[in-house]
């Protein structure tokens, strides 16, 4: 999925036989991994994956105590990837205005980092309440574009922020129904 290879959960195997819930991203067109905040919501394995619409789910498994796990868990949304435009590379960080802006139901966000950083997106309501996190990644440096979907939201004024190395912009945004 854009470039993207997702390694999500899993055994250690060996004498330990450890089971994970964390996700790892490897990004082809940089040979480079990246641990992901977004994690499964118990330790499992012998669970199995799968693409539909553009969205990652994981569905089923083992839990750590031999247990089977019956639910299916999206761990990638289409409304939250991530693509790397590769035009270049920006000197400094940047967050543009979405657009379309006002939007219904989807808008995109680009933004710019100069250099490899761990990177946050999120989206608030008019009252500061966090309501979606886009990106919460480390990332190299490049031109971003997110697409966020905002079709189970009220219509009303939402703000995205950025932070990347110490450094936050935040913008307006306008869900119009």
């Amino acid at each position: 999925m854009n470039n993207l290879i997702y390694a999500i959960g899993g055994n250690a195997g060996g004498s330990s036989g450890a089971s994970y819930k964390s996700m790892m991203v490897y990004n082809i067109s940089f040979n480079s991994w990246t641990i992901s905040s977004q994690e499964l919501s118990s330790k499992r394995d012998w669970m199995a994956t799968a693409e539909y619409e553009g969205g990652l789910y994981v569905l089923g498994g083992i839990d750590s105590v031999d247990i089977a796990v019956d639910i299916v868990e999206e761990m990638v949304s289409q409304s939250t990837q991530v693509v790397n435009t590769g035009m270049g590379i920006s000197e400094e960080y940047s967050l543009e205005q979405n657009y379309p802006d006002p939007f219904n139901p989807s808008t995109k966000i680009a933004y710019s980092i100069p250099s490899l950083s761990f990177v946050k997106l999120k989206v608030y309501n008019e009252l500061g309440k966090e309501i979606k996190t886009l990106v919460d990644e480390e990332e190299p440096a490049g031109n971003y574009l997110v697409e966020f979907d905002g079709a189970n939201l009220p219509s009303g004024t939402y703000f995205y922020q950025l932070i990347a190395n110490n450094i936050s912009e935040t913008k307006k945004m306008i869900l119009l129904k």
